[in-house]
């Protein structure tokens, strides 16, 4: 006690005292707020200067981990740290790229609700960081903010709590026994209407029938389909639930603002628990219909469903999915997100909300609002619907790539056998590299270097490009062989087959048939089809080799090429010559034309002898196409030497504004002021030769 009445402690030990007199108060205030009932919680409470995280979306009774790095994150940590309670609020950025300007009063729509996380241990790093694992205690809505040491902090919240279930309950039994009592009645109205136009028409075709006979024929159909009508009015009540349930909406969206409007005495007993035989009926029948498959989703109505077999069909959901996914994946999924919140519903919706792959910004609906779990388990198996659209595409487009994949490869593989050593790599003919694209590799021929093709479809699998191609022209499946040739095989020279169609777009697409070649149209060839040579005389030693090959396929050629140049163009001079390559591509038909592709190939594979053993031009021939070569070298040679240049005078520009950035501040005023005359005289000469 002898320091503690030293000058330098005075201070500090007031301030102590200050913090031990006032905190636990607070503290102990906060705490109480989560162990009061929900069925004595009135209007909730606010809370006072709480933390907010800006990170991301948690929701209760989920676990947290975070890695602290940001040193305003990091501050906030220390402040939580020393308070008893330990509790900040997570809530999420803003959908927008508008930066965080403490001066802005306008809050996004993301940030006006949040989670309250408590911190369970905290790992305090060497360099500084933090490895916290919280858990999330409850939901909060903003009411105002302030900046604290760098960071937000809510300066008053409000608590946000759920309808109690006992409520929640009566509501939706007083839903589905008007909804039972409307439809029966609309049966019984539709059915006696039936009943009068068919006794009307008996009437009208049997016009010599006794009238009382008839109207007693009448009385007794009708009694029996209101008989008929009772045992399925139940069946109808889910499908005519839709204006009570419009009714909760409305009590739902006003919910979520306050929580007094919604009266905490629990229902009687007898009011709470009874329900018609009707009624009780609806409900067996709708829970025989959530022992669904996951595709029925889909049709499903939710809308007919209780909070129950809500429950049952998202438990089902996940159940499923763990034993799809496997021990390891289930583990992670365990370890991250917990345990199976198997309650009453309230937390349970969250647990399956946190393992939903939807955006957060979707989820977040879930946290905002005060409604039914009922409307929220809708939500979530609206969530689920999607997420089984999306894979039903995925294994359907997936299965539909691979049959036409494999069907093509079939035609093909007799041809690949048959003219080379080895087809395929490590086993495989056809390997896969993506759901829709599938790669051929051959080796093992005599002037083949190798085969690299690429069957290349739609992505079937993908549910948003799926869509997209009702909105532009779908890229058709494709098949992409490229051969590349042995060295020194046979002469130089660019030729290529193409459609009349697209000739232009190909020409312009590929820089050795912009470079070297001119279009023209052969007599060999079908009308649909041009040539893109660089000399005639290639054209007339390579089109008799192929042209009876391509003419029979012409409809599904895309181009036929024959270069020793590179197709794209290159940025600095090659060091080797390229190497020579015979490219085909072709549009792949429906699985049952598949052969109709097979003249293609066998053209291809024609050209692999013929030309080293055919393609020889005469010297004239080779000087042009050496000069050609050489003229686009130099072409590339200015434009490297260009690039170069810029490169150097950047550089030369960049040292000089280090140099600047290290002289004294007197040294950068004249060095400015002798800038600044050099500008004048150099605007002085060029005004002096403009007179």
């Amino acid at each position: 006690m002898h320091y503690h009445n030293q000058p330098p402690n005075k201070a500090l030990v007031r301030f102590l005292q200050y913090l031990a007199t006032t905190l636990p108060n607070t503290t102990t205030a906060i705490n109480d707020i989560w162990d009061v009932p929900r069925e004595e919680r009135a209007v909730a409470p606010t809370l006072a200067m709480t933390p907010l995280f800006i990170t991301m979306l948690v929701f209760p009774k989920m676990p947290c981990f975070l890695m602290v790095f940001e040193p305003r994150y990091r501050k906030m940590l220390r402040n939580v740290l020393q308070t008893q309670s330990q509790l900040f609020g997570m809530v999420l950025p803003p959908q927008s790229n508008k930066g965080w300007d403490p001066d802005n009063t306008a809050w996004e729509p993301s940030m006006e609700y949040g989670t309250l996380l408590k911190i369970i241990s905290c790992e305090l790093l060497v360099d500084g960081r933090a490895l916290v694992e919280t858990v999330g205690v409850g939901r909060f809505q903003i009411l105002t903010y302030s900046t604290m040491d760098g960071y937000f902090a809510a300066t008053a919240v409000e608590l946000i709590h759920d309808m109690p279930a006992e409520q929640e309950l009566a509501l939706e039994r007083d839903a589905l026994e008007a909804a039972a009592r409307a439809a029966a009645a609309a049966q019984e109205d539709t059915q006696y209407a039936g009943a009068e136009s068919s006794g009307s028409s008996i009437g009208k075709s049997r016009k010599r029938t006794d009238s009382d006979h008839r109207n007693g024929l009448q009385r007794k159909q009708t009694q029996d389909n209101q008989g008929r009508s009772r045992s399925a009015a139940t069946a109808a009540a889910a499908a005519a639930v839709t204006p009570s349930s419009n009714s909760l909406r409305s009590r739902r969206r006003h919910s979520s603002f306050s929580s007094r409007d919604f009266s905490l005495d629990s229902p009687s007993s007898s009011s709470s628990t009874q329900l018609t035989s009707s009624n009780a009926l609806s409900i067996r029948n709708n829970e025989e219909a959530t022992q669904t498959e996951p595709c029925d989703l889909l049709e499903m109505n939710l809308e007919a469903l209780s909070r129950k077999q809500l429950m049952e069909i998202l438990m089902s959901f996940v159940i499923q999915m763990q034993e799809r996914l496997g021990a390891l994946a289930a583990q992670r999924l365990q370890r991250e997100y917990g345990e199976i919140i198997d309650d009453d519903g309230q937390y349970f919706s969250f647990w399956v909300a946190s393992i939903i792959p939807v955006s957060s910004y979707q989820k977040y609906e879930l946290l905002r609002e005060t409604s039914e779990m009922r409307e929220r388990f809708g939500n979530e198996i609206m969530f689920l619907s999607f997420i089984v659209l999306i894979l039903v595409t995925y294994f359907t487009g997936k299965r539909h790539n691979e049959v036409l994949a494999k069907t093509t490869m079939a035609v093909m593989l007799p041809l690949f056998r048959a003219n080379f050593a080895r087809v395929g790599d490590n086993g495989a003919e056809l390997a896969i590299d993506a759901p829709h694209e599938y790669i051929i590799y051959l080796t093992g021929r005599r002037h083949v270097a190798t085969v690299h093709g690429l069957i290349k479809m739609r992505p079937r699998q993908d549910l948003i490009r799926t869509i997209a191609t009702f909105f532009s022209t779908p890229v058709p499946d494709t098949c992409t062989l490229n051969v590349t040739m042995n060295p020194n095989e046979y002469d130089d020279g660019v030729f290529a087959v193409v459609p009349k169609s697209t000739g232009t777009t190909i020409r312009e697409k590929y820089y050795d048939l912009t470079t070297y070649t001119k279009a023209s149209s052969q007599r060999m060839l079908d009308s649909s089809l041009i040539t893109l040579t660089e000399s005639n005389e290639l054209t007339e030693v390579i089109l008799p080799l192929i042209s009876d090959k391509l003419n029979k396929a012409a409809q599904w050629l895309d181009y036929f090429i024959v270069s020793d140049q590179p197709s794209h163009k290159p940025e600095n001079l090659p060091t080797e010559p390229h190497a020579k390559r015979i490219s085909l591509s072709f549009r792949l038909p429906n699985a049952n034309n598949a052969r109709e592709i097979v003249p293609l190939v066998e053209a291809l594979i024609t050209c692999l002898d013929g030309l080293p053993d055919d393609c020889h031009i005469t010297a004239l021939t080779k000087t042009k196409i050496i000069k050609a070569r050489e003229d686009a070298s130099k072409e590339i040679g200015k434009k490297a030497q260009v690039e170069r240049a810029r490169e150097l005078e950047e550089k030369r520009v960049r040292e000089k504004r280090e140099q600047e950035k290290n002289l004294s501040p007197d040294a950068q005023r004249k060095l400015a002021a002798k800038e600044e005359k050099r500008a004048i005289k150099k605007r002085q000469k060029s005004s002096t030769k403009r007179v």
